[in-house]
């Protein structure tokens, strides 16, 4: 499972924290600053090195962009297309997506070559889970903006992922689309 935290709400990096402390995720930090320098720079190749090889071992995986570092609003759209830039090499690692941020749902997405999404319910009132085509594959996603939800609510899509992702009923879901 990868989590992107992309907003720079403070509610949304309160239920990064939770996440951290009630389940077994690497996080990994990345500072605005790293993004908008772009992919020549050595800082960007060692978070990307990081995220990589989270992924690649299986873990579920915390990516958590920095909130104390300021960005002008000038560069934020620069800064969720990094984000999506950083990301796109590791589509086929994922096996479900949380998103917290639109436009950080959006850059992703992109980047990953999702034309559409197929909406399937709600994990909680006004946090969706759908289905993006990914390629030839499914790929189970549940987005949320930066300010919904409450400090559990990251750790409630853990458990759900987990729970769909690790059981038997994913390959059900899979007939379904």
């Amino acid at each position: 499972i990868l989590f992107v935290v992309g907003s720079a709400s403070s509610l949304s990096h309160q239920q990064a924290r939770m996440l951290e402390t009630t389940a077994s995720v690497k996080t990994i930090h990345v500072l605005p600053g790293v993004l908008l320098e772009g992919p020549s720079r050595p800082a960007w190749n060692l978070v990307s090195n990081q995220i990589h090889a989270s992924l690649k071992s299986g873990k579920d995986t915390l990516v958590l962009l920095d909130s104390n570092e300021q960005v002008d609003i000038q560069d934020r759209r620069r800064l969720t297309e990094a984000v999506g830039l950083m990301l796109a090499p590791y589509a086929m690692l994922v096996g479900g997506l949380v998103a917290t941020g639109g436009e950080t749902a959006r850059a992703v997405l992109d980047s990953w070559g999702a034309a559409s999404l197929f909406m399937l319910g709600e994990l909680e009132h006004g946090l969706p889970f759908s289905f993006a085509r990914i390629g030839d594959r499914p790929l189970p996603l549940l987005t949320k903006a930066g300010a919904f939800g409450n400090q559990e609510t990251l750790v409630s899509c853990w458990r759900f992922f987990t729970s769909l992702l690790r059981e038997q009923d994913y390959p059900t879901v899979r007939k379904l689309l």
